[in-house]
């Protein structure tokens, strides 16, 4: 945990409320035995979809305890020629990634692609 910085963690720290009467809480024995434990150290210890499953919980709350992402929105239109021509490129860049450097489902689910809509840092 040490390795994600101070500045990543909110102060105080996160709690979480129930809004609702009716709302289900989270299953209470599902968290992770010590957010101190260093995942690669378990690797040995625990069979493949052990390690799987206890390395998916202990990202997630430990993401779930750090502060918000910040990504900045661009749209980028460039004119070409003499007719002026207008072409845009959207997309996003990240100013804080916070939790993503945990954790972020899209991405640590499934293999993808992470430059398909992240835009470099533009200048102008």
């Amino acid at each position: 945990m040490r390795e994600y910085g101070k500045e990543n963690l909110p102060e105080p720290g996160t709690i979480y409320k129930t809004k609702s009467k009716n709302a289900q809480e989270a299953h209470e024995a599902i968290r992770p035995t010590s957010i101190n434990n260093n995942l690669e150290n378990l690797k040995t210890t625990l069979d493949n979809d052990q390690w799987k499953l206890y390395s998916l919980i202990w990202k997630r709350t430990l993401a779930c305890q750090m502060v918000p992402a910040l990504i900045d929105t661009v749209a980028v239109d460039l004119l070409c020629g003499t007719e002026k021509n207008i072409f845009r490129a959207n997309g996003s860049s990240i100013a804080n990634p916070g939790f993503i450097l945990v954790y972020q489902e899209s991405f640590d689910d499934v293999e993808a692609d992470n430059d398909e809509k992240m835009l470099p840092s533009l200048q102008k």
